[in-house]
């Protein structure tokens, strides 16, 4: 990798606009002159760029693309800990008719704790995969919706996805990612989110020991395996 970090990164890409917009400045003023070879050697220039944008667009995805329920585990705990609300996990499966036949989608929610409550007392069993629709038409809050079936990027070239727009405390979680994900390329998933994890709650210090966010409770089970009523146990 040619750039140290996210910053790098997007400082090239800015980089990157600036000649963009020169370039293309610059060939509508030679206009549709043919067999131009200053217009030529631009156009190619163009396509460098694009392929640019492309390459880091991509590597960006990459670095902060994770299993829905390892990436399902981390968000609950980092925004419980680190917004003014606790947030809970939900399933969801949504049905489409295509003709004789139907599609099946599953989905995560995670939504805020007074949400979740609010379903439940609706007649909700948010220990099972519920309707989509019930889900989706009674939250009040902020929530991420997460589709189970294909891996979730928090970031790209243009910041952070559209799953993860309304939460923007989220874009610093991605940069410290994508960091991560060059300095140490044979980190694994699980241990660069338990580090950016670790990093926020000891005032960001990185700390090598820090314990999985998908932890177990004394009663032997992890969060994402709990039921709703276990999680706001005492006793968990």
């Amino acid at each position: 990798m040619k750039y140290k970090s996210y910053e790098e990164i997007m400082n090239y890409l800015c980089f990157c606009v600036v000649r963009e917009k020169e370039i293309t400045k610059r060939l509508s003023e030679i206009g549709f002159q043919f067999f131009n070879d200053e217009k030529r050697e631009l156009r190619n220039r163009l396509k460098e760029l694009k392929k640019e944008f492309k390459y880091y667009n991509k590597f960006i995805q990459s670095a902060t693309s994770f299993d829905i329920e390892l990436l399902t585990c981390f968000l609950v705990d980092y925004l419980s800990k680190n917004t003014d609300t606790r947030y809970l996990a939900c399933k969801a499966e949504r049905v489409e008719s295509c003709g004789r036949t139907s599609t099946y989608s599953k989905y995560r929610f995670i939504c805020s704790a007074t949400d979740a409550m609010i379903l439940q007392i609706n007649g909700g069993n948010l220990d099972e995969y519920v309707s989509y629709s019930f889900i989706n038409d009674n939250l009040e809050d902020r929530y991420i919706r997460l589709n189970e079936d294909y891996y979730c990027s928090l970031l790209g070239c243009d910041g952070l996805t559209d799953d993860f727009k309304n939460f923007p405390e989220l874009l610093e979680v991605g940069k410290k990612l994508v960091d991560l994900y060059i300095a140490y390329p044979m980190m694994s998933d699980e241990e660069r989110l338990s580090k950016v994890l670790g990093a926020t709650l000891s005032n960001c210090r990185l700390n090598w020991k820090t314990k999985s966010f998908n932890k177990k409770y004394p009663n032997g089970k992890r969060t994402s395996d709990m039921s709703l009523s276990e999680v706001f146990s005492s006793k968990r």
